[in-house]
């Protein structure tokens, strides 16, 4: 179990490096293939510790519990649709593709909306709309860290 751990909580750590690194609107095209790389790469990582969850999940609050379901749907939709735009960059004042309404400051990175391909019972879907969706994954990754330490310290 420890191993799945150290690599979601080091794929965690280096999606936000690459994160950090994009100061300006022309430094996402430098990083974009990395970071979905780092992404899929992660949510991989946290289906692989969810997949183990008897040692730990009645330790988690149920919202921490709702906020790894988001990570387990978008790591099911991935292996069931290799193409997916599963997220995507804001510039300052616009984004690409374009959304309303506009955020201002800033460069960043969110969570995409995309078709549903679940086959999941009970559905997954609410809890990504709900934690995921059009959120900054910087922050996003940030209260996973916190998550996957809880974790670490309870097994």
């Amino acid at each position: 179990m420890k191993i799945y751990l150290e690599a979601a909580l080091r794929a965690t750590k280096k999606t936000i490096c690459l994160i950090e690194g994009i100061t300006d609107n022309t430094k996402f095209d430098v990083v974009k293939s990395d970071l979905q790389d780092a992404l899929l790469g992660l949510a991989h990582y946290v289906g692989d510790v969810y997949g183990r969850k008897q040692q730990y999940w009645d330790t988690l609050s149920e919202e921490d519990k709702c906020f790894l379901l988001a990570f387990i749907y978008l790591n099911n939709q991935l292996k069931h649709d290799c193409s997916l735009h599963f997220f995507y960059f804001e510039v300052c004042g616009s984004m690409f593709p374009m959304r309303f309404p506009f955020r201002f400051g800033t460069p960043g990175i969110y969570w995409s909306d995309f078709e549903n391909h679940e086959r999941h019972s009970p559905p997954l879907r609410p809890y990504y709309d709900q934690h995921l969706k059009d959120k900054d994954i910087k922050v996003s990754l940030g209260r996973l860290q916190v998550i996957l330490a809880t974790i670490s310290e309870i097994v």
